[in-house]
């Protein structure tokens, strides 16, 4: 890894564990992250491609696999999550029921806005935005917008 291709503002928590990874492009344009965000590997692995940009407060944990193309760019406290607490074992604080996980996907030239969260097993394609606050769940094709909760395609975006 070129050092020099990945920015990380003071205040930022990267955090690997039970055999996690995080893996930042070297190639290519740099990777910004800034203040206030997490990027944790808590047994799975987050790789973000050259480019990408972090807003302040932006969340990132994997406990199995995340996915992140070129030129990404996340608005102010964006989240992304390829696992949810199980709770549906009644006698077992929550906590200590482990996770149900599915790998996340989120193509080149995306768009997160402020606020916006994608959850497990999403696949975000290529050229797709998200507005703000919006919660995406399943596949998104490409060049769209989409929000919304769950967020839904608003309308086509450009293509040329």
């Amino acid at each position: 890894m070129n050092i020099l291709k990945v920015y990380v503002e003071a205040g930022v928590r990267i955090r690997t564990s039970g055999g996690g990874t995080i893996r930042f492009a070297s190639n290519g344009d740099r990777i910004y992250v800034s203040r206030g965000c997490d990027l944790i590997a808590s047994g799975g692995s987050i790789s973000i491609g050259h480019g990408t940009f972090f807003n302040k407060g932006c969340t990132v944990v994997s406990h199995d696999r995340i996915d992140i193309g070129s030129d990404v760019m996340f608005g102010p406290n964006a989240s992304v999550f390829d696992s949810d607490h199980r709770c549906e074992i009644g006698a077992i604080p929550f906590r200590r029921q482990g996770f149900i996980t599915s790998p996340v996907s989120i193509g080149s030239n995306v768009w997160i806005g402020q606020g916006g969260v994608v959850t497990k097993g999403s696949q975000i394609a290529d050229s797709t935005a998200i507005a703000a606050n919006s919660v995406v769940r399943g596949v998104l094709p490409p060049n769209g917008l989409y929000g919304g909760i769950p967020a839904k395609r608003l309308r086509e975006l450009g293509t040329s």
